[in-house]
């Protein structure tokens, strides 16, 4: 306990130490950074954006409206939607709130028909921006929780909300997008390695076939512990596929995967953990500075993840290979260390870079058989009235 304290209280005087004026909180030098190769006006840009009501979204949505960025800002709360279309009523860009619940397909389609509408026939959205996430917390938490989407085939409703709804708007949105698809994933996918990904043919006729972590009708400890990495393991992959495709169109859209690191949003449950990330984390306008740059660095290509820390956890997939306790794969544990370790080194190592992805990601059997199957599952939502 007393060894405990000691640590903390070494890292409170690291993470003071390091809170400088113009870098905790400072998003307007962030912003100006990622356009300084661009423009520093972004009137002509029409950007979507998931989740915008709360921490990286919100910051997003502010810093693109302070530059002139017109925002379709997506969220599941209208009253949340009306507050933050308040805060920024002063901004010079405008904001189009629209309410998407990412946990019901049904509203995904339709918002996306919103937005479709509101570009028109021959508009154009120059960016993006699947954004929206959520997190189980807890996995020692043994209560039992309702995991399924039950307006979502009843899909496990954290891979709903984080990778299949997303696959669903891009799909929809995608004739109209310009520029880029920026997935808001984390370095957390090499947690997963991929087998909850992988498409199984069902032994239960009354079960249809699908990825392990897209069930909701099960409930035990490595699902939920791995259900957030398995999600962002989604996304990159989801990414890497996309690009591919459209790099075999001769299109122009990239796809990037991005990671905010560490970052003092609400998605961390309540209580210790929450005020323990949100007192070594970055700052929301820190934690969007990755996205910034993959969005305005000509560097960025299609396929890349970009992130605003070069630690990644790359050992972690090596070191528990094939170990396990009572059939708990140890690769999750040593991602939950490594990541612990990466909050608090993290601020010595700010800035962007393009960095590697797990090997799990770029196994293209794993991106082809997800990329099939989620297109099969979304195709009834395409056309909703």
């Amino acid at each position: 306990m007393i060894k405990s304290a000691i640590v903390i209280i070494v890292a409170l005087i690291v993470q003071w130490s390091l809170v400088q004026p113009g870098y905790q909180n400072d998003h307007h030098l962030l912003s100006s950074l990622s356009v300084s190769s661009s423009s520093t006006s972004m009137e002509h840009l029409d950007v979507v954006i998931t989740g915008v009501t709360a921490g990286l979204g919100k910051e997003l949505t502010s810093v693109l409206m302070e530059s002139g960025a017109t925002v379709y800002a997506l969220a599941r709360s209208k009253g949340k939607l009306d507050k933050l279309g308040e805060e920024m009523k002063d901004k010079k860009g405008k904001m189009i709130p629209i309410v998407c619940d990412l946990q019901d397909m049904t509203s995904v389609s339709k918002a996306a028909d919103v937005v479709l509408e509101g570009v028109g026939l021959e508009g154009k959205i120059d960016y993006l921006i699947n954004n929206a996430g959520m997190h189980y917390g807890n996995p020692f938490d043994t209560k039992s929780i309702d995991i399924a989407a039950s307006k979502s085939d009843g899909m496990d409703k954290l891979f709903v909300t984080n990778y299949l709804s997303h696959f669903l708007l891009t799909k929809k949105l995608l004739p109209t997008i310009k520029n880029m698809v920026v997935q808001v994933s984390s370095s957390y996918h090499w947690q997963s390695d991929g087998d909850m990904l992988k498409v199984e043919p069902s032994n239960d006729t009354s079960v249809p076939s699908m990825p392990m972590a897209a069930r909701g009708d099960f409930y035990d400890f490595n699902h939920r512990h791995t259900s957030y990495g398995n999600s962002k393991l989604a996304q990159v992959l989801h990414a890497k596929a996309l690009a591919r495709r459209l790099e075999k169109e001769g299109s122009g859209v990239r796809v990037v995967s991005v990671c905010p690191s560490w970052a003092a949003t609400d998605i961390a449950p309540e209580g210790f953990f929450r005020w323990f990330v949100q007192t070594f984390a970055f700052s929301p306008g820190q934690g969007i500075y990755s996205a910034l740059m993959a969005m305005f660095r000509p560097e960025v290509k299609s396929g890349d993840f970009v992130g605003n820390t070069e630690i990644v956890p790359i050992a972690a997939p090596y070191i528990s290979k094939n170990l396990s306790i009572n059939g708990v794969p140890l690769r999750g544990f040593i991602m939950d260390a490594a990541a612990q370790v990466l909050m608090m080194l993290q601020r010595f190592n700010f800035g962007w870079y393009i960095v590697g992805t797990s090997p799990e990601s770029n196994d293209v059997g794993l991106q082809e058989g997800l990329y099939e199957w989620s297109e099969k599952a979304v195709e009834k939502y395409v056309n909703v009235a």
